[in-house]
Protein backbone atom coordinates (compact mmCIF):
# COMPACT_ATOMS: atom_id res chain seq x y z
CA UNK A 1 0.00 0.00 0.00
CA UNK A 2 1.41 3.28 -0.65
CA UNK A 3 1.84 5.87 1.95
CA UNK A 4 4.38 8.59 3.16
CA UNK A 5 8.11 7.95 4.11
CA UNK A 6 8.18 10.52 7.22
CA UNK A 7 11.32 12.54 8.86
CA UNK A 8 10.20 13.80 12.23
CA UNK A 9 12.48 15.78 14.45
CA UNK A 10 12.28 15.06 18.44
CA UNK A 11 14.30 18.52 19.59
CA UNK A 12 17.18 16.37 21.20
CA UNK A 13 19.19 15.47 17.71
CA UNK A 14 17.29 12.42 16.73
CA UNK A 15 15.54 11.52 13.81
CA UNK A 16 12.68 8.95 13.15
CA UNK A 17 11.87 7.96 9.52
CA UNK A 18 8.48 5.71 9.15
CA UNK A 19 5.99 4.94 7.63
CA UNK A 20 2.23 5.99 7.46
CA UNK A 21 -0.38 6.47 5.36
CA UNK A 22 -1.19 9.77 6.90
CA UNK A 23 2.27 11.24 8.65
CA UNK A 24 0.09 14.30 10.40
CA UNK A 25 -2.56 12.08 11.67
CA UNK A 26 0.85 9.94 13.06
CA UNK A 27 2.70 13.24 13.92
CA UNK A 28 -0.24 14.26 16.93
CA UNK A 29 0.15 10.61 18.06
CA UNK A 30 3.80 10.99 18.76
CA UNK A 31 3.07 14.49 20.16
CA UNK A 32 0.78 13.11 23.01
CA UNK A 33 4.50 11.87 24.27
CA UNK A 34 6.86 14.61 23.26
CA UNK A 35 5.06 17.60 22.26
CA UNK A 36 8.65 18.98 20.98
CA UNK A 37 8.48 16.60 17.89
CA UNK A 38 7.79 17.68 14.62
CA UNK A 39 7.55 16.87 11.20
CA UNK A 40 10.36 17.26 9.40
CA UNK A 41 9.25 15.88 5.58
CA UNK A 42 7.43 13.00 3.72
CA UNK A 43 8.24 11.66 0.45
CA UNK A 44 5.42 9.15 -1.42
CA UNK A 45 6.50 5.88 -0.96
CA UNK A 46 5.60 2.42 0.74
CA UNK A 47 7.37 0.26 3.56
CA UNK A 48 9.77 -1.09 1.27
CA UNK A 49 11.20 2.56 0.47
CA UNK A 50 11.04 3.09 4.70
CA UNK A 51 13.05 0.17 4.62
CA UNK A 52 15.39 1.15 2.32
CA UNK A 53 15.69 4.71 4.24
CA UNK A 54 16.64 2.66 7.13
CA UNK A 55 19.43 0.51 5.27
CA UNK A 56 20.40 3.89 3.33
CA UNK A 57 21.22 5.29 7.05
CA UNK A 58 21.94 2.35 9.02
CA UNK A 59 25.56 4.26 10.13
CA UNK A 60 23.31 6.77 12.02
CA UNK A 61 21.03 3.97 13.45
CA UNK A 62 20.06 4.31 17.33
CA UNK A 63 17.40 1.98 17.88
CA UNK A 64 13.86 0.92 16.12
CA UNK A 65 13.27 4.06 13.55
CA UNK A 66 14.86 6.52 15.24
CA UNK A 67 18.52 7.68 13.99
CA UNK A 68 21.29 10.55 14.64
CA UNK A 69 20.73 13.70 12.62
CA UNK A 70 24.17 13.51 11.15
CA UNK A 71 25.45 15.96 9.09
CA UNK A 72 24.83 13.24 5.41
CA UNK A 73 21.10 12.78 7.22
CA UNK A 74 20.55 16.36 6.96
CA UNK A 75 22.07 16.94 3.92
CA UNK A 76 19.73 14.52 2.39
CA UNK A 77 16.60 15.94 4.21
CA UNK A 78 17.96 19.52 2.74
CA UNK A 79 17.80 17.60 -0.95
CA UNK A 80 14.36 15.98 0.00
CA UNK A 81 13.11 19.68 0.48
CA UNK A 82 14.17 20.86 -3.00
CA UNK A 83 10.77 19.04 -3.38
CA UNK A 84 8.74 22.16 -5.45
CA UNK A 85 5.21 22.26 -6.31
CA UNK A 86 4.46 23.54 -10.00
CA UNK A 87 1.80 26.56 -10.09
CA UNK A 88 -0.36 24.95 -12.46
CA UNK A 89 -2.98 23.17 -12.23
CA UNK A 90 -4.07 20.41 -14.26
CA UNK A 91 -7.25 18.80 -14.93
CA UNK A 92 -8.47 20.79 -11.23
CA UNK A 93 -5.32 18.66 -9.36
CA UNK A 94 -2.14 20.08 -8.54
CA UNK A 95 0.88 18.84 -9.92
CA UNK A 96 4.44 18.39 -8.25
CA UNK A 97 8.00 17.54 -8.96
CA UNK A 98 10.70 15.69 -6.79
CA UNK A 99 14.40 15.89 -7.04
CA UNK A 100 16.18 13.03 -5.84
CA UNK A 101 19.46 11.75 -6.46
CA UNK A 102 20.25 8.90 -8.11
CA UNK A 103 23.48 7.27 -9.15
CA UNK A 104 23.54 9.71 -12.39
CA UNK A 105 23.05 12.61 -10.71
CA UNK A 106 19.75 13.51 -9.82
CA UNK A 107 15.91 12.31 -11.41
CA UNK A 108 13.22 14.84 -11.64
CA UNK A 109 10.28 12.73 -10.67
CA UNK A 110 6.88 14.35 -11.91
CA UNK A 111 3.25 13.48 -10.45
CA UNK A 112 0.00 14.34 -10.04
CA UNK A 113 -1.86 15.63 -6.80
CA UNK A 114 -3.12 12.12 -5.94
CA UNK A 115 -0.04 10.44 -5.89
CA UNK A 116 -0.28 9.26 -9.56
CA UNK A 117 2.92 9.13 -11.58
CA UNK A 118 3.06 11.64 -14.30
CA UNK A 119 6.65 10.32 -15.56
CA UNK A 120 10.26 11.83 -15.31
CA UNK A 121 11.80 15.21 -16.41
CA UNK A 122 12.95 13.35 -19.89
CA UNK A 123 9.25 11.92 -20.43
CA UNK A 124 6.85 14.41 -19.49
CA UNK A 125 3.20 14.67 -20.12
CA UNK A 126 2.18 15.95 -22.78
CA UNK A 127 0.20 18.25 -21.23
CA UNK A 128 2.42 19.88 -18.69
CA UNK A 129 4.45 20.04 -22.33
CA UNK A 130 1.79 22.09 -23.97
CA UNK A 131 1.02 24.34 -21.09
CA UNK A 132 4.94 25.09 -20.82
CA UNK A 133 5.65 23.32 -17.54
CA UNK A 134 8.21 21.61 -18.37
Amino acid sequence: MSGWVYYCRDGRERIKIGYSINPKSRLSEFKTVNPEIELMLSERGDRNLEQKRHEQFRDEHIAGEWFFHSERLHEWICLLQATFRVEWSINKQWAWASVFPSDAGCTFNLYYEDGRSAGDIDNPPEEWLRKGMV
